[in-house]
């Protein structure tokens, strides 16, 4: 071969791609916020007209868990959302996200926050929808948190073995109530960490808000509309009602409209259509 014709073959071969060069796929950061009232839910905020009392509410606390998180295409395609793997907020397909920045009337130990979910999507494809599951996986709602590495590990996050972790944490002072809880995880829960366990209602409301574009919009929960129909002022009386707000468990009065309105059955109560998360 002529020195002209091997220069020629190496400008040809330069211009090729390298066989180890792989595309990534396109990254993704999907904004998550609490709102209440049209502004954002922070601590040391103060909220009017809440509730079916109306009353003024405080945060005290704002951490959820997602997982499962999927991105629907132009095409109709539900494609998974490959969650980096900071090992800090993200870890497997779980997320946690944090709002409470512990300030304020908030104690939660942590002054960090997180309000988005980072992945990558395997489409070329306009994204125009976002789906994900509120809470744990199953399989990782009975591990021991002080054990297990992050974001399981977060403080005031796990009720016990058999309780498992609350998928949701929304805690808030209002006008009457120094505290008023909504923890949202598995109930009837039975089992030992060397048999398993298995729940009665495992509480996975599947979350998909089906016309938003992930670049432009935000996932948030409107808890003017989780609490439209909940009187966060009511006085517990010891006999069908044992602590002020819904805390999941088989009888609490308190649930039966926070559970509708996240799409979740409450113990048999009947399937809804979600409304409390909106794309914004």
């Amino acid at each position: 071969m002529s020195p002209r014709s091997i220069l020629g073959l190496a400008l040809l071969l330069a211009g090729l791609p390298s066989c180890d060069s792989v595309e990534e796929p396109p990254s993704h950061r999907i904004a998550f916020d609490i709102q209440l009232g049209g502004e954002s839910f922070r601590c040391g905020g103060r909220y009017d007209g809440v509730g079916v009392s109306g009353t003024t509410v405080e945060p005290l606390d704002a951490r959820f868990y997602v997982h499962d998180v999927t991105l629907r295409t132009a095409s109709g395609a539900e494609v998974p959302l490959e969650l980096e793997q900071d090992q800090a907020w993200q870890r497997g397909s779980v997320a946690l996200l944090d709002f409470a920045d512990d300030t304020g009337r908030c104690e939660t130990g942590s002054p960090q926050t997180r309000m988005e979910v980072v992945g990558t999507a395997d489409t070329d494809e306009e994204i125009v929808g976002v789906a994900f599951t509120l809470g744990l996986p199953a399989e990782d709602n009975h591990i021991d948190a002080v054990r297990s590495p992050a974001p399981f590990n977060a403080p005031g996050m796990w009720w016990s073995w058999t309780g498992g972790f609350k998928y949701a944490r929304i805690d808030v002072a209002t006008d009457a109530n120094p505290t008023w809880f909504l923890h949202l995880g598995a109930t009837s829960c039975e089992g030992s960490p060397a048999q398993g366990f298995g729940c009665a209602w495992e509480n996975l409301p599947r979350i998909e808000l089906g016309a938003m574009n992930p670049d432009t919009q935000a996932v948030v929960l409107d808890l003017g509309r989780l609490y439209e129909a909940s009187d966060l002022d009511a006085s517990i009386d010891y006999e069908t009602d044992f602590i002020n707000g819904c805390m999941a468990f088989s009888g609490d009065p308190e649930c039966a409209p926070i559970f509708e309105r996240l799409g979740v059955e409450f113990e048999g109560d009947g399937a809804f259509e979600q409304r409390a998360f909106v794309a914004k």
